[in-house]
């Protein structure tokens, strides 16, 4: 006990520690990332996906709609200039790159770089006659050059990065001007008078994104400004992004939260106050309740940085788990102390209150042990789950232990309502007879046998979650006008270095001109910005004719009447620049804003995680950690694609939606298989702690819970997915609670009281949450609910058969 105490007050001054210490730095993350399950892909890879997930995240996109383009034009412009005042929102756009910063990050490049006609023109003309187009040049009224006359006085620098920032404007500049025929069915001129003109507005959001009041504020703010600009304009304004569902996904969760809390603390009052018809029994189970989530969200936080606010979901519906530790512990204490004072009665309470604080602790561990299933999942929003309710669990458990005592000696059962409500129960439960259950165990276990294989499933990653119907609709209004590329579908290329995965990107470029379904145009990758290493080389060789010596150059200043030393500068800077090779990932930082990171090395971190996990050659197993992601635009024959990227080892063509299927599949077959490895060695648990095989009939309880529960959805026709595998763990849990309370006490009437009152206020619980707008919480409340109910009834089967035998002894 001694042990127990100190353990609880450690957990007590833990958190009031954490709360001091995190007072106004709490942050509830209300991303849709954990819901994502991990792709089938190497660890490098994977990380670059997140990467590029976590930036695409922060993307929203408006669509401005409207009859001309003179209406058009000005609803854009304001537009920009009301979104650009949100602070959490900055507006992308070429024209607003700095030009300065971006001729300064590349100038140093700039001896590797030539347009292709600058190319031709400095192989055929000699010296002399370049030094003259330069000379012309200089006196040609034409727009300024982009770089001064001492860092390219042939100008040739000033054409290459001329042309460079067209390609890039022409790629980047998402406010374009489409055109979308209206429904008439007018002649030519008319239709093409009711042409409908759009411009798309990028924008994103500032880097560790917003808080939930955050959010809320800025969609308020959104939401005002285009009211306003419909109402001036008469425009029509569509808008995309993740931060929509993310935040309609915690204004649901939010309301949960609130509904599941509430109406569970108020149906627990109830039940308590029905139960015990005094006050004081309210103060432990709420105590318990209060200090375990308390604990938990320190601990989740602690070791997140934040808590996720469908954890908070999951957590509000722990409140009908936690409370029957402190109604176990009511009803067996007023049992014992119905006796009187005498030296036997005390006995009897000791000897009691041993073979509660047994079953108890046994009950908690088989709860632990079904919620830490869930962490092995390879979805983070389980993990999480899995540790802020085992926390829970674990904080309120020793809450029961050790304030028990103090807040059970005045307390006694109204066991008159109770019996009458359990008797109304347990009415139907009487054609249960011992052989009756023998069949009906049978007859379970047969037709499980015979329904296993038959079970639907279902692996879509898009069931996690139900967006509001207009959401959705907008979204895929604007995936149609601005996007040209598909959502969710990659090829990345994997190379050990940047210059063997430039090389083999231009291989796979190869292969999609000589493969008839595919068009190489339809493929966008960084690497089309910049000529490949080998051509910057050449580039650099062929310069030597402009600042070489006795080269253009000089020749130049001759001509100008210049001092020929002045050129000595630009010569020993090309000079001293031949390794200086511009590679993708300096355009990739250079632009890191408006382009998501397409292009990927994480080498060092590698290796470093590598060696710190004692992996020897590191080097050598960390060098392939380059890739290139390349966008797939719409229309493409994604099977000729997939066909193409299996004959080359080094191309992955990655479709999310139906890689996320197979990772749940994956994960639910292993769960499943998991979960027969949890009945396995709970079965040992319970033979190594009683010693006898007629123990294990505790665990029929949950066996047979579950066996009825798959065969009626299978006749239902529901289809199994992950969520549902993991709910049926805690129907083990819980189903193992029930049926050691039975067998450890055997007290009859009292012990069924006990697990009816509980497993009540459970199903309460369990039920509200499959009332959840979140499919994934609903899911998982609905299969608990409807286990948790099997549970009760074989439970008080199990009760009433243990009663009667120990009268029959």
């Amino acid at each position: 006990m001694i042990v127990w105490r100190s353990l609880f007050v450690i957990c007590i001054v833990f958190t009031l520690a954490f709360f001091f210490q995190s007072s106004g730095k709490l942050v509830v993350d209300t991303s849709l990332g954990d819901l994502s399950p991990d792709l089938e892909l190497d660890q490098s890879t994977q990380d670059a996906m997140d990467g590029l997930t976590e930036n695409i995240s922060r993307n929203i996109l408006f669509v401005v709609g409207a009859d001309d383009k003179q209406q058009l034009d000005a609803a854009k412009a304001d537009l920009s200039k009301r979104l650009s005042e949100l602070k959490p929102l900055t507006v992308l756009s070429s024209d607003a790159l700095s030009l300065t910063d971006i001729i300064d990050s590349l100038a140093k490049y700039r001896f590797h770089l030539l347009t292709v006609a600058a190319q031709k023109n400095i192989k055929q003309e000699s010296a002399e006659e370049l030094a003259k187009q330069a000379q012309a040049k200089l006196f040609r009224l034409t727009n300024a050059p982009l770089m001064s006359f001492e860092k390219d006085p042939l100008g040739v620098h000033s054409e290459y990065f001329n042309e460079f920032l067209q390609k890039i404007s022409a790629d980047l500049e998402q406010a374009q001007t489409h055109g979308s025929e209206a429904s008439s069915s007018d002649d030519a001129g008319q239709n093409k008078k009711n042409k409908k003109q759009y411009a798309v507005i990028q924008t994103k959001l500032q880097k560790g994104g917003l808080g939930l009041d955050g959010q809320n504020q800025l969609l308020a703010d959104i939401n005002t400004i285009s009211k306003d600009l419909k109402d001036k304009y008469k425009i029509e304004i569509l808008r995309s992004g993740v931060f929509f569902f993310a935040v309609d996904a915690a204004s649901k969760s939010k309301k949960d939260i609130s509904f599941i809390s509430t109406i569970s603390m108020v149906g627990v009052l109830l039940v308590l106050l029905l139960t015990f018809r005094s006050v004081v029994p309210l103060i432990l189970p709420f105590l318990s309740i209060a200090f375990g989530v308390a604990f938990a969200f320190a601990v989740s936080h602690f070791i997140y940085g934040k808590i996720h606010i469908l954890t908070i979901v999951f957590g509000a519906s722990l409140i009908g788990i936690v409370i029957d530790y402190s109604i176990h512990y009511f009803f067996h204490q007023s049992q014992a102390l119905s006796n009187g004072p005498s030296s036997v009665a005390e006995d009897s309470v000791e000897h009691s209150q041993s073979r509660l604080h047994s079953a108890l602790l046994l009950s908690l561990v088989t709860s632990l042990l079904g919620y830490l299933a869930l962490y092995f999942s390879q979805l983070d929003a389980l993990k999480k789950v899995a540790v802020f309710s085992c926390c829970g669990l674990t904080m309120a458990w020793l809450s029961v232990i050790c304030l028990g005592q103090y807040s059970s000696k005045r307390i006694k059962a109204n066991n008159t309502v109770v019996n009458t409500i359990l008797d109304i129960f347990k009415r139907p439960l009487a054609v249960f007879s011992p052989r009756v259950v023998v069949i009906t165990i049978v007859l379970l276990m047969l037709s499980l046998a015979l329904n296993i294989f038959a079970v639907k499933t279902s692996d879509d990653p898009r069931f996690f979650f139900t967006p509001d119907p207009e959401i959705l609709a907008s979204e895929v209004a604007v995936s149609q006008i601005a996007s040209d590329y598909e959502p969710g579908r990659f090829v990345v290329i994997s190379g050990q270095s940047s210059e063997e995965l430039i090389g083999l990107t231009e291989s796979f470029y190869d292969k999609v001109k000589a493969t008839p379904p595919l068009i190489a145009d339809n493929f966008k990758s960084i690497t089309q910005w910049l000529p490949t290493p080998q051509q910057q080389r050449e580039n650099y060789q062929i310069q030597g004719k402009l600042y070489g010596d006795n080269q253009a150059v000089d020749a130049l200043y001759s001509l100008l009447g210049v001092e020929k030393n002045k050129a000595e500068a630009i010569k020993t800077e090309y000079a001293n620049s031949e390794k200086l090779i511009l590679e993708p990932q300096q355009l990739n930082e250079l632009f890191n804003e408006i382009l998501p990171p397409l292009w990927y090395t994480k080498k060092q971190q590698v290796e470093q995680r590598l060696v710190e996990q004692g992996h020897k050659n590191s080097k050598a197993e960390a060098g392939d950690n380059f890739r290139n992601f390349i966008l797939i635009a719409k229309g493409t024959d994604f099977e000729a694609l997939e066909k193409l990227s299996n004959t080359m080892p080094f191309v992955n063509y990655v479709n999310t939606v139906e890689s996320a299927k197979k990772s749940l599949a994956d994960q639910r077959v292993s769960a499943t298989q998991l979960l027969l490895v949890a009945y396995a060695l709970i079965a040992l648990l319970i033979l190594s702690r009683y010693r006898k095989l007629s123990a294990l009939n505790i665990v029929l309880v949950p066996l047979c819970a579950t066996a009825a529960l798959i065969v009626l959805l299978n006749v239902l026709g529901v289809s199994f997915n992950l969520f549902h595998v993991m709910a049926l763990f805690l129907v083990l849990g819980l189903g193992m609670d029930y049926g050691i309370f039975a067998y450890e006490l055997q007290d009859g009437n009292v012990t069924q009281q006990a697990i009816f009152i509980s497993a009540i206020t459970s199903l309460l619980s369990f039920g509200l949450l499959g009332l959840s707008a979140i499919p994934v919480a609903q899911s998982f409340g609905m299969i608990l609910f409807i286990g948790n109910s099997f549970n009760l009834i074989a439970s008080l089967i199990y009760a009433e058969f243990l009663a009667n035998k120990a009268i029959t002894h």
